[in-house]
């Protein structure tokens, strides 16, 4: 893997939730340098036959490679002993789909990838082809999260178009809503059918975040993996390894950011006393010096929010907290 280096500078940048084209630029370059380990690993130790990927063009050869599935296939392809079908990855259907927006100038188009079978994740089963009533239904919220993304929170909308380049959507489920990524996939971001524009946009901030975290840790070393004790979450009901924290911190950094500048008193002040809980946390796991140097940004920018007085979402954390001792004593 070609050594990308990354400098303090950006480093603590991104610790704070925040980021730029350079940083940006520097995650991605590690993506599509992981990418062509694995292919490698792929020629190396499998006996597949990779002359139709040889053979394309350096454009399409560079666009194949940068694909968030083609790293699910080649990390799926030495994970298993069963053959991993290259021709799933080279071809695509007819007529693909797309979401698209604009405001003002920001322009962006995400592609719905309902169809590539490398796009699963586990316990999160992907939906079908989209009929096109789905389709437009989804455009339409699309339309409205980009606005409101790209007039209110253009940090957020710079990442998202750099980082996000397709969309998988999830099996709906009645009860619950379910958002994620995945590691091996960087650039797709798998959700349930969203209730709205905010919904939608808060979401894509949300995963955005754990698509730069995920980069960011293929890069730099910031959790023992000898840490085997679970520690608690404010997100969840279960118990959570040290990464799961971490990950769960950074990401709800970007979605109390983005409720701030809705102006949501409930919910900015409801995940900032998330924040400052699972920050506490995260100081009694086993980081690495720069993982203690991300959390210490992290916290940076939450001691720099002016968090309005909310009783009631102090009082929702509370009770999550005293539910989960009870579950989890």
């Amino acid at each position: 893997m070609k050594r990308i280096p990354l400098s303090w500078e950006a480093f603590d940048l991104l610790a704070t939730g925040r980021s730029d084209a350079r940083s940006l630029a520097t995650l991605k370059a590690g993506q599509f340098s992981k990418h062509m380990l694995l292919l490698r690993l792929v020629k190396t130790e499998t006996d597949l036959c990779l002359d139709a990927l040889e053979e394309l063009s350096p454009d399409r050869f560079t666009e194949i490679v940068s694909d968030p599935h083609f790293g699910a296939w080649a990390a799926r392809t030495l994970r298993s002993a069963a053959k991993a079908d290259l021709g799933d990855v080279l071809s695509q259907p007819e007529h693909r789909r797309y979401l698209s927006a604009r405001f003002g100038d920001d322009v962006i188009s995400l592609l719905l990838n309902d169809f590539s079978p490398y796009r699963d994740l586990p316990r999160l089963p992907p939906a079908g082809r989209l009929p096109d009533d789905a389709v437009s239904l989804w455009q339409d919220m699309f339309t409205e999260a980009w606005t409101i993304l790209a007039r209110d929170h253009a940090e957020h909308a710079a990442e998202i178009s750099s980082c996000i380049v397709s969309l998988v959507p999830l099996q709906h489920n009645a009860q619950q809503r379910f958002s994620a990524t995945a590691r091996d996939a960087f650039g797709a971001v798998a959700l349930t059918t969203p209730t709205g524009g905010t919904d939608f946009a808060v979401t894509l901030v949300h995963e955005c975040q754990h698509t730069k975290l995920d980069a960011l840790l293929d890069l730099v070393e910031l959790y023992d993996p000898s840490d085997t004790r679970r520690y608690y979450s404010p997100w969840r009901a279960d118990p959570r390894p040290n990464w799961g924290v971490l990950h769960g911190t950074y990401a709800f950094l970007g979605v109390a950011e983005f409720w701030r500048l809705e102006g949501n008193r409930f919910e900015f002040a409801h995940t900032a006393e998330q924040l400052r809980r699972a920050l506490d946390v995260l100081d009694t796991t086993r980081l690495t010096e720069s993982g203690r140097r991300f959390a210490r940004g992290m916290r940076s920018t939450v001691d720099s929010w002016a968090v309005p007085d909310e009783p009631e979402a102090t009082a929702a954390v509370e009770r999550h907290w005293t539910t989960w001792q009870a579950a989890n004593a």
